[in-house]
């Protein structure tokens, strides 16, 4: 079977490099096909850093091994490991953290086994921002009941599989109520199918600071994005960093499976690479694929390696600097003195997919369109932007002027401090024809700079908290 193989940026093609020789050494029956993607194919005119070669090759095979990438111009941020995500469906993105023995590690000593899934297609992961002539940044935050569902349900199939007694939810409700509210809301729907589970909810400060204390507590977390990188970050301090973090981001056609780390382009040459994140994320790929004694295989050599590596020569010396080559070659010794046995041949777990899937729980008939939330920009004060808007003739009059979140005409005060990005919301006592829609929307347009649009529909206002 071929697997697609992306190489990835500063340090990426010396751990690439280190995790691909452990693989051969370890008699896994694969081939690998090698793609270009990242700041040099961003070079190359791909804006996305994911050219045309590499999408057809991760469409073939259906799994891709990715080693850390960078963005063409920002060696801290990789955008490509977003934008390949998005494009190839991989809704979950799976986590797990061990203290592994012989690392240094604030979770050694406990038996800490936490699995984290987040959700890698909405909320912060879905990254449509814009910013404002007037300076105003906004980042549009899109969690679907659809999408949630999906995603809480890989993570109870997946703690059914592991056997895990407990689920738990991270959240931001209290502030969030209408998204994280959703994303809660299809948790305890999906969760009602596994009653042998116990399902619970936290505040994602409350989780932070109980995986600090009782990280043995927890068992499988399931997050919306921002927060489960958040809660992701603080695991992988626990065991030890980012080196020992790996990750698997799983769709329904496509597996793509990466070190949560970064290039770290000033290791790049100095045989300093610690490549365990990227080994531990292949041998979740050979789980993936059904390779399961390969994968056990090589897990209990890096464990043996990583405690040797890990342990001082002498009480009075410290410990030697990691070394990528010494690493691969205490691999290759511990994998020669247990020869592989016969396992069982990989196979794609998903069928090819021939055309892009539209998800919905249900179908809903959109509601009457009763009033517009008109966005504008505005350097005035809120009485002078409502003593204009007030005045506007037609159906819909307006009810409400919001800045930031908070209403600020009528029921204001003058502590409320503004920025020049404001909600007038408008409202009407039966349903608002298109015409009436148009002419208000030109109104308000012929007097402000508008910066967007949004529909109230019958049955959405009470829901609706605006900018």
């Amino acid at each position: 079977m071929k697997i697609s193989v992306a190489r990835g940026d500063g340090v990426g093609p010396e751990m690439m490099d280190a995790v691909l020789e452990v693989l051969e050494a370890a008699g896994v029956p694969l081939t690998f096909e090698a793609v270009e993607m990242g700041a040099a194919a961003v070079r190359a005119g791909a804006t996305d850093g994911i050219g045309a070669e590499a999408r057809r090759s991760v469409e073939s095979t259906g799994v891709l091994l990715k080693g850390p990438m960078q963005g063409a111009t920002d060696e801290r941020c990789d955008p490509v490991s977003v934008a390949a995500r998005k494009l190839w469906g991989t809704y979950a993105s799976k986590r797990i953290y061990r203290a592994v023995p012989g690392v240094p590690c604030e979770a050694r000593g406990r038996r800490l086994s936490l699995t984290l899934v987040c959700d890698t297609a909405e909320d912060a992961a879905g990254a449509i921002e814009h910013v404002s002539p007037q300076g105003v940044a906004q980042c549009r935050r899109l969690i679907s009941r659809a999408g949630a569902a999906q995603v809480h349900r890989y993570a109870f199939e997946l703690a059914a599989r592991k056997g895990a007694t407990r689920i738990t939810c991270a959240h931001r409700a209290d502030v969030m109520p209408v998204t994280d509210g959703v994303f809660l809301e299809e948790f305890y729907a999906v969760a009602r199918d596994y009653p042998q589970i116990t399902a619970d909810d936290d505040l994602v400060g409350s989780l932070a600071l109980r995986l600090m204390s009782q990280p043995d507590a927890l068992e499988v977390l399931v997050a919306p994005s921002l927060h489960g990188d958040l809660l992701g970050d603080i695991a992988a301090g626990l065991v030890g960093g980012r080196a020992y973090a790996p990750s698997a981001n799983v769709g329904d056609g496509i597996a793509i499976f990466e070190p949560v780390h970064g290039p770290m382009p000033e290791l790049v040459g100095r045989d300093r690479a610690n490549p365990t994140a990227l080994l531990l994320s292949a041998t979740m790929m050979l789980r993936h694929l059904g390779l399961l004694e390969p994968s056990r295989r090589i897990e209990a050599a890096l464990k043996w390696v990583l405690h040797d590596m890990h342990r001082r020569p002498d009480l009075a010396q410290p410990i030697p600097p990691f070394s990528t080559s010494l690493f691969v070659s205490l691999m290759r010794e511990q994998l020669a003195e247990a020869p592989p046995r016969e396992s069982a041949a990989p196979q794609r777990p998903f069928p090819v997919r021939l055309e892009p899937k539209v998800r919905a729980l249900r179908e809903a008939a959109p509601g009457e369109v009763t009033g517009l939330d008109v966005f504008l920009e505005s350097s005035l004060p809120p009485a002078a932007i409502a003593e204009q808007l007030a005045k506007l003739g037609g159906p819909a009059r307006m009810s409400a002027l919001l800045n930031r979140g908070i209403e600020v005409w009528p029921n204001g005060s003058v502590y409320t401090d503004c920025i020049p990005h404001y909600c007038a919301r408008f409202e009407a006592d039966a349903p608002l024809p298109r015409d009436a829609q148009l002419a208000l929307i030109a109104s308000v347009e012929e007097r402000f700079t508008l910066s967007g649009v949004e529909w109230v529909r019958t049955g959405e206002a009470a829901l609706r908290k605006t900018a």
